[in-house]
């Protein structure tokens, strides 16, 4: 009988280590999901003109439902796997689905209003421009139907874009050049939709804030993975402090804000590891 529970408890140990480890890749993927959602709105908010901004939002939105519905089917895969008797992890994961849930709904606001600002689906341009995007997106993105959450990859990297490129090098893409001689995107589209914009009660000043607040919105009241220096080796912010709005902004006026978001945790998920 003695052999017999140690058998069952060695079968227990063993299920909850590779429980565990699906809940550390289910972590990775919703880490890498952020990344990319913050610098595809930088992206957006950093285009040059009406055209990209078309191709823009329809990349972003292509991209943000392939990612949502990869981190979808792998909350479902660990629920079922987890069982009744792992609650723990099961809150775990209801607690990052819902923040995917708040990803959708934040994502689909602000397309809502980029689009409205394009003159919506009458504008002429935008059929042609988004079948073309499709078939882009198609070809830039890893897209496998039949994802199981054991082989969820530890990083994921995209193809980049000129996009991309200028995000992360502007000094040195070809957009940051056009947008020093033409002025920002905003000014241009305000210039084109003054008189929508008017009416909507909408400025390019809003715009940016409420990008700002979608992507603050995943970083406040999470932890410091790591402490955070700024340029001259002064603390931003210390190992396993709460995040908040004041070290975001001075992570980013540091250019810093990709490490922490990289390095974050959310309260109560170290415990697991």
């Amino acid at each position: 009988m003695e052999k017999q529970l140690e058998e069952i408890r060695s079968f227990n140990r063993q299920r909850l280590l590779i429980l565990e480890e699906e809940r550390n890749k289910m972590q990775e993927e919703k880490n890498e999901l952020e990344r990319y959602l913050n610098k595809l709105m930088d992206d957006l908010a950093a285009l040059h003109s009406t055209a990209v901004l078309e191709l823009g939002v329809q990349r972003l939105e292509n991209i943000c439902i392939t990612l949502l519905k990869a981190a979808d089917e792998n909350s479902r895969q660990i629920m079922e796997n987890a069982g009744t008797k792992i609650s723990h992890l099961q809150n775990q994961v209801k607690t990052i689905d819902s923040q995917i849930e708040d990803a959708k709904i934040d994502i689909q606001r602000e397309l809502n209003i980029v689009i409205k600002m394009l003159g919506g689906s009458a504008n002429p341009k935008v059929d042609s421009i988004m079948k073309a995007l499709e078939k882009k997106v198609l070809n830039d993105f890893p897209q496998n139907k039949n994802r199981r959450s054991d082989s969820v990859p530890k990083t994921f990297v995209p193809k980049h874009s000129e996009l991309d490129f200028s995000l992360q090098y502007p000094e040195r893409s070809g957009f940051y050049e056009k947008e020093t001689a033409a002025g920002s995107l905003f000014n241009s589209v305000s210039m084109q939709k003054s008189q929508d914009m008017k009416e909507k009660g909408l400025s390019q000043e809003g715009l940016k804030t409420k990008i700002d607040n979608a992507r603050y919105k995943y970083m406040i009241d999470k932890l410091a993975g790591e402490q955070l220096l700024d340029n001259s080796g002064e603390i931003i912010l210390e190992k396993n402090e709460r995040i908040t709005l004041e070290h975001i902004e001075k992570a980013q006026r540091e250019g810093k804000l990709s490490e922490l978001i990289i390095n974050m945790i959310i309260p109560g998920m170290d415990q697991m590891k």
